[in-house]
């Protein structure tokens, strides 16, 4: 499963009111308990990857990576891989990035495929340096949550059947708190949180709970400075209708299924049934999409991944990447390097997991309010999309950011890069 299909999946379960999701808000007192901090003293020097095999050479940032026990009692571990800015590492912010799903590998997409340092030859056995890399900037912490996904794990079969937005906001504070007691430099650093997909949940929704934390007294104050959500599931109401439209318009669906949709499901969170119509509209746009890259709706498909000796121009993207990242993740030089797979079973690493989505039991109908509740609190929000995407659309994107700003009346002006642009004062 992808990362792509996990997300189509849980949109169309939520749509059509199947496998009882919960998708009331999410409540920040439930996120709150006690973190267990645990001794962490040695640890970071064992984390370090001297080198990662098929790395370029003259690689100037160190690079860690390791597990942080979430929950000692049922033995939950999360893994973490860990990037210095590669200019001025003492003075740069730190930056969590957190890829969705529900179930999908932070250190596969984000690290291995977008804004890591790295990224995996055709070969899937090299790598070669991405010139995007967010560590330009800042130290960049990749994180695979929750348990169950990528190298992450629970030696407690419950856990990974009860997942949800809540069970995950914790777990990532208990992570949180105990990787900054293992590397304490970054303890008073400026603090960012970032994601795509599914992380339109998980990433306001840990903001929410570490504003909450950083409140109570003798706590542990994490200093976050902002978040930023690309390509995110936000508001399933605006995101899924803007999805039907942005299909029609790009005669990526039929017209007759397009109209279906749009004439007779009820987007609504309140909705208890759909009709028959609404399903088999789903269903038709779901066999009519099933050769298209969600990814990029101009780019080919991947139909035959072959692991060579070519490296892809970074101007001409392979559709095949994710096959690549898997080969190099389940190699299992790359994994003694990365201190993963520690118990040495014969497991394959894969980027989505079918059994975390599976028992996907909550998931919040919209994240609006809790946006507008970390702007409130002074935290900087950067919501992006791509244009080349078919889900999360930038036409309804906008309608997002006019429940969260007042003054919506502000002119377009013409700008050379973006187009229109459209700048409203200050929300705070």
């Amino acid at each position: 499963m992808t990362q792509r299909v996990s997300l189509s999946r849980i949109s169309k379960q939520k749509l059509l009111k199947k496998n009882n999701i919960d998708v009331t808000e999410f409540n920040v007192t439930q996120a709150i308990h006690e973190v267990q901090i645990l001794a962490q003293e040695g640890l970071k020097e064992k984390d370090l990857v001297d080198s990662l095999p098929g790395q370029p050479s003259k690689v100037s940032f160190k690079q860690y990576a390791g597990y942080i026990t979430v929950d000692q009692k049922a033995d939950r571990a999360f893994f973490y891989y860990f990037v210095e800015a590669q200019r001025s590492p003492d003075k740069s912010p730190l930056l969590l990035w957190l890829n969705g799903g529900p179930g999908c590998s932070s250190l596969g997409f984000g690290a291995m495929e977008e804004i890591g340092p790295f990224l995996v030859n055709n070969d899937g056995k090299t790598l070669h340096e991405n010139p995007y890399a967010w560590n330009h900037v800042a130290n960049v912490l990749f994180l695979e949550s929750p348990a169950g996904v990528g190298f992450s794990y629970s030696n407690t079969t419950s856990n990974n059947l009860t997942t949800g937005d809540t069970n995950t906001a914790k777990d990532n504070y208990a992570f949180l708190l105990n990787w900054m007691r293992r590397f304490p430099e970054y303890k008073n650093r400026e603090f960012y949180i970032a994601g795509e997909s599914y992380a339109g949940h998980y990433v306001p929704q840990l903001a929410k709970t570490i504003i909450h934390h950083n409140k109570k007294p003798n706590s542990t104050i994490i200093k976050l400075k902002g978040v930023i959500i690309g390509n995110a599931v936000i508001d399933d109401e605006t995101d899924i209708i803007g999805e039907w439209e942005y299909l029609g318009s790009h005669a990526l669906i039929s017209d007759v299924t397009a109209s279906k949709a749009l004439k007779y499901c009820n987007f609504s969170y309140l909705a208890t049934k759909q009709p028959r119509e609404c399903e088999e509209a789903v269903e038709d746009s779901g066999t009519e999409t099933s050769n298209i890259d969600w990814y990029n709706i101009y780019a080919p498909l991947c139909t035959k991944p072959s692991l060579t000796n070519n490296i892809s121009a970074m101007n001409n993207p392979d559709p095949c990447s994710a096959q690549y990242v898997q080969s190099y993740l389940n190699r299992e030089e790359v994994q003694k390097a990365l201190h993963a797979n520690i118990t040495n079973t014969s497991y394959v690493w894969q980027s989505c997991s079918d059994v975390v989505f599976d028992n996907w039991n909550q998931s919040s109908f919209s994240v609006i309010p809790i946006l507008k509740d970390i702007m409130a609190n002074g935290i900087r929000l950067w919501i992006y999309r791509a244009y080349a995407k078919f889900w999360q659309v930038n036409a309804f994107l906008e309608v997002t950011i006019h429940a969260l700003v007042a003054d919506t009346s502000m002119p377009c002006r013409r700008d050379p890069r973006s187009g229109c642009l459209v700048e409203n004062p200050p929300i705070l």
